[in-house]
C-alpha cells in the first residue's frame, strides 16, 4: 500500500468516526427534547434570594463559593469545578429526585434533563453548603458534598435556588427538616403547596 492509498483510507476511516459521533449527539439532543416538560409556577424559588456573601470565597473551605458546571448527572446530583479547578461532586440538599441512571423510575428523565438544562444555560453557578464560613463536610460517600445549588439564568437575572425549583416542578418532595435546614420552612410551604395540585402524578406515586 502506497502513501497516498494510506492516506486515503485514513480520511475515510475519520469521515465515518466523526459521522457516528454526530449522528450519537443529535440522538442525545434529541432524547433530551422527549424528556423535557412545560415549566409549572415557581412562587416560592422567584422569591427567595441568596443574601450571604459569596464573591472571593471557596466552597471546600468557607462553604459557598462560585463554580463552573462539569457535568450534570441527575436530577440531583451535579459535579462541578471551583475557581482553583478542583472538581466537586454536589448531592443537592433537601431533595430526592427519581433514578434516571439504571434503574429508571417515573419522572427521572425529566426531572434530569430539568436539572441539565438549568445549568448547562446558566450564566453564573453558586453552590452554597448548610453552614458557610467552614469547611464543607462530605456526605456518607466520602467522595460527594451536599449543597444548594444556586443559578443565574441570564446576565442581570437574580439567582434562583435550583433545590428549591425543582421542588415546585413537582420533581421531588422536601427530604429535609425544617429544624436543620436554613430554608426548610419555605422548602416545605412549597412542596405542600404544590403537593396539593397532585400534578405529574406518576412523581408522587413513585414517593
Amino acid at each position: 500500500m502506497n502513501l497516498r492509498t494510506f492516506k486515503k483510507l485514513l480520511l475515510i476511516l475519520f469521515t465515518i468516526v466523526l459521522s457516528f459521533s454526530f449522528i450519537a449527539c443529535k440522538e442525545k439532543e434529541d432524547d433530551d427534547k422527549k424528556y423535557t416538560v412545560e415549566d409549572l409556577t415557581t412562587t416560592y424559588t422567584d422569591e427567595l434570594k441568596l443574601t450571604a456573601s459569596y464573591q472571593g470565597k471557596d466552597f471546600l473551605s468557607q462553604g459557598i463559593g462560585k463554580v463552573t458546571l462539569l457535568r450534570a448527572v441527575d436530577g440531583d446530583t451535579a459535579h462541578f469545578l471551583d475557581e482553583a479547578g478542583n472538581t466537586i461532586k454536589i448531592r443537592f440538599l433537601a431533595i430526592n429526585t427519581p433514578e434516571s441512571t439504571g434503574q429508571i423510575a417515573a419522572w427521572g428523565k425529566k426531572a434530569s434533563v430539568f436539572t441539565k438544562n438549568k445549568l448547562v444555560n446558566a450564566t453564573e453557578i453558586i453552590i452554597e453548603a448548610e453552614k458557610i464560613d467552614t469547611p464543607a463536610e462530605a456526605d456518607t460517600t466520602g467522595e460527594r458534598y451536599l449543597a444548594y445549588v444556586w443559578y443565574r439564568p441570564q446576565a442581570g437575572d437574580d439567582l434562583r435556588l435550583l433545590n428549591l425549583e425543582i421542588v415546585e416542578q413537582c420533581f421531588s418532595y422536601y427530604t429535609g427538616s425544617v429544624e436543620v435546614n436554613k430554608y426548610g420552612k419555605t422548602f416545605q410551604e412549597a412542596f405542600i403547596n404544590v403537593y396539593k395540585t397532585k400534578l405529574r402524578k406518576a412523581l408522587f406515586n413513585y414517593f
